[in-house]
């Protein structure tokens, strides 16, 4: 999955599959959940087999203007984990279902990436999804 630009670059995106598994999407914010109801709601979900990741894109400012890297990384988990726990309260996840949640944080990620941060929101999905294994990934990449 990555962004694409071709019409409005922090909205746009597209799904390479090389592979040619089956996936499914889910437009969650203003889809799913409408943009007005609180709590804010992630962007995105692919589901696949016994996968699903939950996405959040926050590439609009580049970092270093008005927001930092760690501060993006916080305002994704503000909407990942409300949306997560939706999905678990529905009965979506099963004992054997692979949640990953991810955030585009940054067309220019400082390299290396400010482990405290990263290690900080994954402690934070732990506490949050008890039963739950969720993997925490932070890229600039455009494709998961």
């Amino acid at each position: 999955m990555y962004r694409t630009g071709k019409r409005d670059k922090d909205l746009d995106f597209e799904i390479a599959n090389p592979s040619g598994r089956d996936f499914y999407t889910i437009a969650v914010d203003g889809c799913l959940y409408p943009t007005s109801k609180s709590p804010k709601r992630c962007d995105y979900a692919v589901f696949w087999n016994e996968s699903i990741a939950f996405i959040e894109f926050k590439l609009g400012q580049p970092v270093g203007r008005t927001t930092k890297v760690p501060d993006r990384i916080q305002q994704a988990l503000n909407q990942l984990i409300p949306t997560i726990k939706r999905f678990e309260q529905h009965g979506v996840f099963l004992d054997e279902t692979k949640v990953e949640a991810i955030a585009f944080v940054s067309r220019r990620l400082a390299r290396p990436l400010n482990t405290i941060s990263v290690q900080a929101a994954k402690d934070k999905l732990k506490t949050a999804f008890p039963t739950l294994k969720v993997k925490f990934k932070v890229t600039k990449s455009r494709t998961i």
